[in-house]
C-alpha cells in the first residue's frame, strides 16, 4: 500500500482537494445507491405479500374438490374404554360400541430362590435344556445350573423370538426372586408353554397353571350388537375408516356419531380470511406516505399492489353467475357468511356456513367446487365453482412464472442487477479520476519543486555576480 503525502512543495491538501473535486465532479453514487436501496425494499415487500397470499390461495384450495368434503369426525362421550380415530373410507353414522375384554400377552412368574445370588442347582435339578413354545415355535434353551436366574432370563430374552425375561424381587416369602417370562405379543395365538428333559420346567414351576398370571387373549367388542375380536387392543379392521384404541372394558354401549367434519371445512375458510386480511394489513401499512416525518411505504406508487388486491376481493365478494340459473341456493359466498367488512378486509361467520351446510350441503359443496356437470357443460362455458374462481384470480397475480406481481419483482430485480453495475462503472471510474488527479498534483508539485530549485539557483548566481562587479 503506497503512503500519500500531501503538499510538500505547494503546501496544498491534495488529498482534500481530490475528494472535493470527485463530489463536484457530477457522479451520481450517492443517488444510485438511493435508488437500489429503494427499489431492493420493494422487491422485498412485495415477495412478502405474494407469500402472505400463498398462504390464503393454500388454505382454500383445500375445499377445492368435491372429495375434500368427504371428512368426518367422531363424537361420543368421554370414556376409560376406548378412544376412535378416522381415517379415509369412514362412513356417515351411528356406532353403539361394548368392549368386553382387552387383548392381553402371556405371563408366567416361575418359582423363586432366596437370594439374587443363588445358582439354580438351588432348585434342585442338574444341567437340562428348558423348552420355551411360543407363537407355535419351540426353542430349547441351554441351562446352565451354576449360573442365576439372571443368567437365564437373559438367555430366554435373547435366543426365544418374542419373548422376554427378568428376575422380579417380589418382597415376601422365603424365595422373594422369581422368573417372570412374558410374550410380547398380544392375542389368544401367543401363548406360552414350557417343556424339559430333567424336569427344569416343573423345578421352576412352569407346568403349574396357578404360575401363569397372564394368558394370552384376544379383544372382544361389540359394534351395533355385532361381536368382532382383535389380536391387538388397536383395531383397526373392523369397521371400514375407524381406528378403535381400547383401554378398559364397557359397563355399557357407548354411541359413537360419525357425521361431517364441518369445524374443520370452516376452519380452512377462516385460515383464507385470516391469511388474506394479513395482506390486507401489510399493504396498508406500506402505503403510507408522510414527507414532513420521511415516512414513504414500499408500495407508495405502487398501483399493481392496489390493483390486485381490489381484484382479489372482488372475486371472493362477487357472483358465481351461471350458478343463477342452476338452481342452486349459494350464488354468492355472502349466503355462506364471507364477505367484505367495506375497508377491504374479509369477515367470515361460521355460524352462517355451519347452518347452510346442515341444511344443504350439496348446493354448498356444489358452489365451493364443480359448479355443473359435465353433461351441463358446453363449449366456451366456465364451469369454475368458487374456489377455483378466486384461485385463478390470485394466480394472475401471484402464480411464480406468469402473476403480474411475480413479474413485478422480477422486474425490480433486474433494474437493480442492472444499478448495481452501473455502480461497478461508477466506481471503475471514480478510481480513475482519482489516479489522474493524484498524478496531476503530483506533476504540479514535480513543476513547483523545479521552479524553485530554478528561483534559488538565479537569486545565487545573481547575488555572486554583483559581487563580483563591486
Amino acid at each position: 500500500m503506497s503512503i500519500q503525502i500531501d503538499g510538500i512543495v505547494s503546501g496544498v491538501d491534495t488529498t482534500s482537494l481530490i475528494k472535493a473535486i470527485v463530489a463536484s465532479s457530477g457522479i451520481p453514487k450517492a443517488s444510485l445507491q438511493a435508488r437500489i436501496d429503494e427499489y431492493e425494499t420493494k422487491s422485498t415487500r412485495i415477495s412478502e405479500l405474494i407469500s402472505r397470499l400463498n398462504t390464503a390461495q393454500t388454505a382454500l384450495l383445500n375445499l377445492e374438490d368435491a372429495t375434500d368434503f368427504d371428512a368426518y369426525s367422531a363424537t361420543y362421550a368421554d370414556n376409560d374404554a376406548f378412544t376412535v380415530e378416522l381415517s379415509d373410507g369412514a362412513v356417515k353414522g351411528s356406532y353403539d360400541i361394548e368392549v368386553s375384554q382387552l387383548a392381553t400377552n402371556e405371563m408366567w412368574v416361575a418359582n423363586g430362590v432366596s437370594s439374587k445370588t443363588d445358582t439354580l442347582a438351588s432348585l434342585g435339578f442338574t444341567a437340562d435344556t428348558l423348552d420355551v413354545t411360543y407363537n407355535g415355535v419351540t426353542t430349547s434353551v441351554t441351562v446352565n445350573t451354576s449360573g442365576t436366574l439372571a443368567d437365564l432370563a437373559a438367555s430366554i430374552t435373547s435366543e426365544v423370538e418374542g419373548v422376554s425375561a427378568y428376575v422380579m424381587n417380589v418382597g415376601t416369602g422365603a424365595n422373594p426372586y422369581r422368573l417372570v417370562i412374558q410374550g410380547t405379543n398380544t392375542g389368544e395365538d401367543y401363548d406360552l408353554s414350557f417343556g424339559s428333559t430333567s424336569g427344569v420346567h416343573t423345578a421352576l414351576g412352569l407346568d403349574n397353571v396357578a404360575n401363569r398370571a397372564k394368558q394370552a387373549q384376544n379383544a372382544i367388542m361389540s359394534i351395533n350388537g355385532v361381536d368382532a375380536e382383535s389380536a391387538s387392543n388397536t383395531v383397526t379392521e373392523v369397521v371400514t375408516g375407524m381406528s378403535f384404541s381400547l383401554t378398559g372394558t364397557t359397563t355399557s354401549a357407548v354411541t359413537v356419531e360419525v357425521g361431517d367434519d364441518v369445524d374443520t371445512l370452516a376452519g380452512h375458510l377462516q385460515d383464507f380470511v385470516d391469511a388474506f386480511n394479513s395482506a390486507v394489513d401489510m399493504v396498508k401499512a406500506q402505503s403510507v406516505y408522510n414527507a414532513e416525518e420521511g415516512i414513504k411505504g414500499a408500495f407508495v406508487g405502487e398501483s399493481s399492489v392496489r390493483t390486485a388486491m381490489q381484484s382479489i376481493l372482488s372475486s371472493v365478494t362477487g357472483t358465481i353467475s351461471h350458478l343463477t340459473g342452476l338452481g342452486n341456493a349459494f350464488t354468492s359466498a355472502m349466503d355462506l357468511g364471507l364477505e367484505s367488512d367495506g375497508k377491504g378486509k374479509l369477515t367470515f361467520d361460521a355460524a352462517t356456513f355451519k347452518a347452510a351446510y346442515a341444511t344443504n350441503r350439496d348446493d354448498v359443496i356444489a358452489f365451493f367446487t364443480t359448479a355443473r356437470s359435465t353433461a351441463e357443460v358446453t363449449a366456451g362455458d366456465d364451469p369454475k365453482g368458487f374456489v377455483d374462481a378466486v384461485s385463478a384470480r390470485l394466480d394472475l397475480y401471484i402464480d411464480s412464472t406468469t402473476g403480474s406481481l411475480s413479474i413485478r419483482t422480477d422486474g425490480l430485480e433486474e433494474r437493480i442487477g442492472d444499478m448495481e453495475d452501473q455502480m461497478l462503472r461508477l466506481d471503475d471510474r471514480i478510481a480513475s479520476l482519482q489516479t489522474r488527479l493524484r498524478e496531476q498534483f503530483t506533476a504540479m508539485e514535480s513543476t513547483i519543486s523545479q521552479l524553485q530549485s530554478g528561483q534559488a539557483y538565479l537569486t545565487q548566481l545573481l547575488a555572486t555576480t554583483t559581487t563580483s562587479t563591486t
